[in-house]
């Protein structure tokens, strides 16, 4: 039926939390933070206190711990993931997505990275998502 899918939006974590993750479980399309690259981010330009902020669990994801969300997520039936929030500083799309691809070997979803201005067009089956 068209208009059917599930979206799920989620940025601005330093973790997943249980209640995120079950907000995300389900999602056909999830669009999650994929915020630093840790090297990037420790070598950056920085000041030592915004690093450990970022670092913390009131912060930003890393691509790694991205990673290990996007393949919880895949394992539970989401099609396609969205990379978003990346740092214009401490990360670059095809490091996260290299990153996150890694983690999806040999699974079945779609894997995108959001600009960081500007619209990103995804490829939808009609009728598969709203």
């Amino acid at each position: 039926m068209e208009g059917d899918g599930v979206f799920a939006h989620a940025t601005d974590m330093g973790h997943v939390s249980e209640e995120v993750l079950g907000g995300l479980l389900g999602a056909d399309t999830a669009l999650i933070e994929a915020n630093h690259d840790e090297e990037m981010l420790r070598y950056g330009p920085y000041p030592v206190y915004l690093k450990r902020r970022i670092l913390s669990d009131r912060g930003h994801l890393s691509n790694v711990d991205c990673a290990s969300l996007a393949d919880r997520l895949a394992a539970s039936g989401t099609r396609r993931i969205i990379l978003g929030h990346l740092s214009r500083e401490n990360n670059r799309p095809e490091i996260a997505l290299q990153t996150v691809r890694a983690a999806l070997s040999g699974r079945n979803t779609e894997l995108y990275c959001a600009p960081v201005s500007g619209c990103l067009n995804v490829p939808v089956e009609r009728g598969s998502l709203c």
